[in-house]
């Protein structure tokens, strides 16, 4: 095999290993009636079960960052 043949081989087998081992991110899509904006004192009758979550959690929230992991494993 010439050298060109063996680095190109080489080459997309370390590529294939590399996106193998990658950690994945999902994003799950958010439906208009699943965040409704609530004033302090107002009463809310809930469209869906689930929780409350205060502006200052939704702001903490909103800066998170997915951090990509360094090693291999």
């Amino acid at each position: 095999m010439k050298l060109n043949t063996k680095l190109c081989l080489l080459s997309s087998l370390c590529l294939l290993i590399m996106i193998g081992c990658s950690a994945q991110v999902v994003l799950h899509p958010i439906e208009e009636v699943d965040i409704i904006r609530v004033e302090q004192g107002s009463v809310l009758t809930a469209p869906k079960d689930g929780y409350f979550v205060s502006d200052f959690y939704i702001e903490e929230v909103m800066k998170a960052k997915v951090q990509k992991s360094n090693s291999l494993w």
